[in-house]
């Protein structure tokens, strides 16, 4: 049993409820795409901090359709299409502009060293 908690201690549980219904209908589904659900819920988690276009329309279409205030969701949509243009201009993915971060963390530390 210890081992179990140091393995999971640094970990956090999200927890929120559902209908019966619904579950059962998310658990064939999961079933039939050979998914578990932790999986399931990772990836959409990851997607959706990580920005993944297709769950960010999906976000934007379930605000609109739930009465979510159309000029937070306009505003969201410009800075988005803003980000992805300043992409383009520079050529640049996540990667690369952390790998950027990176060689100036280490010129820093090299200055540093002089």
């Amino acid at each position: 049993m210890d081992n179990y908690y140091d393995k999971y201690k640094n970990y956090k549980k999200i927890v929120f409820y559902e209908f019966p219904e619904q579950h059962a209908k998310l658990l064939i589904q999961l079933h039939y795409d050979g998914l578990k659900q932790g999986e399931f819920f990772r990836t959409v988690i990851n997607g959706y901090i990580n920005g993944d276009q297709n769950l960010f329309d999906f976000i934007q279409k379930f605000k609109l359709a739930s009465g979510k205030a159309k000029t937070r969701i306009n505003k969201i949509k410009r800075e988005k299409q803003k980000e992805r243009g300043e992409e383009e201009i520079f050529s640049l993915n996540p990667t690369e502009v952390e790998n950027i971060f990176d060689i100036i963390e280490q010129e820093l530390v090299d200055e540093e060293m002089l």
